[in-house]
C-alpha cells in the first residue's frame, strides 16, 4: 500500500504518482537477476492517494508536519487515511507500507494507532518502506524517540506501542536522500523496528531512483549506504 500525497508548489506538467509507482514496483516486485517473477511477488500494489484531503501541493507538506506533530491522528488527514487502511488490509497478510517524503510521519503514526482506533488490521503488516523519509524533530520527538510527551500523558515511542500493540513490528527498509540523513534518523527508527536494511539514493527523482534501487541492485547498494541488518 503506497502513501501518495504530493508536496510542493507549483503545477507539474505531469503528476508524480506515475514514476513513482513505476519505482515503487520495482523495488517490491521486481525479481532480482535469475529469480523467477513469481517469488515473492506481491499480488497487489495499492496506491492510497491522500490529495483529496489536502488538494493544494503547496500546503502538502505543512498539513504533513502538522500531523507528524500531533498526539493522535487528525480528522483531516490522520482518521481517514487509518478507515481507509482498515477496509484495504481486512482479511490480507504480508502487507507493505511505502511512504514518501512527509508521508513517512504519517507512516509512523498510523503504526502507533491503539488497538480501539481506526488502523492496519492485526497480522497485516509485514514491512516499513520509507523513500527519502521527511521526519522532522517535531515528529521525532512525538513518537520516535519519546522526548515530547503527549498532552496530559507521559511520553511513549513507537518501540513502546508496538511492543503491546495489535501489530507485530515490521521490516524497515529505508532509502535516505543523504548519508547525512540516514545518520541522524535510522537510528531512532532502528530503536522502533530493529531489521531491515538502509541505502542512500540522492534527490535526483524517481527515475534515478529506480535505476539505483531496482531490487536486483538493493543488496549492493546497501552497503553504499551504511546498510543495517536484517
Amino acid at each position: 500500500v503506497l502513501l501518495h500525497l504530493p508536496e510542493g508548489g507549483g503545477a507539474p506538467s505531469q503528476s508524480p504518482l506515475s514514476p513513482l509507482v513505476r519505482g515503487v514496483q520495482q523495488l517490491l516486485i521486481g525479481p532480482a537477476e535469475g529469480a523467477s517473477p513469481d517469488d515473492g511477488a506481491p499480488l497487489a500494489l495499492a496506491v492510497l492517494d491522500l490529495t483529496p484531503l489536502c488538494p493544494d501541493p503547496a500546503a502538502a507538506a505543512a498539513a504533513l508536519d502538522a500531523e507528524g506533530a500531533s498526539a493522535a491522528l487528525t480528522k483531516s488527514i490522520g482518521k481517514p487515511v487509518a478507515r481507509a487502511l482498515e477496509k484495504l488490509t481486512a482479511g490480507v497478510s504480508d502487507v507493505t507500507l511505502v511512504a514518501a517524503g512527509g508521508c513517512a510521519q504519517l507512516a509512523v503514526k498510523l503504526l502507533r494507532a491503539g488497538d480501539l482506533e481506526h488502523g492496519i488490521k492485526a497480522g497485516a503488516l509485514s514491512r516499513l518502506l520509507l523513500l527519502q523519509p521527511r521526519l522532522p524533530a517535531a515528529c521525532v520527538n512525538r513518537h520516535l524517540s519519546g522526548a515530547a510527551a503527549a498532552p496530559g500523558g507521559a511520553a511513549t515511542t513507537l518501540a513502546n506501542t508496538l511492543a503491546t500493540s495489535r501489530l507485530d513490528t515490521p521490516r524497515l527498509d529505508a532509502v535516505f536522500e543523504s548519508e547525512e540523513a540516514l545518520s541522524r534518523r535510522l537510528p531512532v527508527l532502528r530503536g522502533a523496528c530493529p531489521s531491515g536494511r538502509a541505502a542512500v539514493a540522492p534527490k535526483e527523482g524517481a527515475a534515478q531512483l529506480l535505476a539505483r534501487f531496482g531490487s536486483s541492485r538493493w543488496d549492493a547498494a546497501a552497503g553504499e549506504g551504511g546498510g543495517a541488518g536484517g
